[in-house]
């Protein structure tokens, strides 16, 4: 029932209808909660929580998105033991942190997170090349 509430979620959210994806999102994730135990210990968990981010940060509300890519970090850095990830969904959430930050003016977080995303998935990874295009050209010779 949780992964049906999510398929919906997703599909208001690619048509644009943020409000109602982020009430889908909630109600998926109640069930997951409800059915699993908690919050965050499935990967479906992680995408509404990705999702999430990413209707607070097409908001402009970039705290709150952090808040909620941070959540999807915990959970990654959880079942990677400290290995290499190179799941796609993880390079779009550092991708994504890296920018906020960036916006934000915290270079040092934005380039902690722009090189942990390089490190783990190398320059030919094109999350990491979407990336770089955003970023403005004298900010990379800084990271560089």
């Amino acid at each position: 029932m949780g992964e049906l509430e999510f398929s919906k979620a997703m599909v208001y959210f690619y048509d644009g209808k943020d409000d109602l994806a982020k009430t889908q999102c909630t109600h998926a994730l109640n069930i997951l909660k409800e059915v699993l135990g908690g919050d965050i210990i499935d990967l479906t968990q992680a995408h509404i929580h990705l999702m999430l981010g990413k209707i607070y940060e097409r908001k402009g509300n970039y705290h709150v998105a952090i808040e909620e890519y941070k959540k999807v970090e915990k959970y990654y850095n959880k079942i990677s033991y400290g290995r290499v990830m190179n799941l796609y969904e993880y390079g779009e959430l550092l991708a994504n942190l890296s920018i906020i930050y960036y916006k934000l003016g915290n270079f040092a977080e934005s380039k902690f997170y722009y090189q942990k995303l390089v490190s783990s998935f190398d320059l030919d990874h094109d999350i990491v090349e979407r990336l770089i295009k955003k970023l403005p050209h004298k900010y990379m010779y800084q990271i560089g």
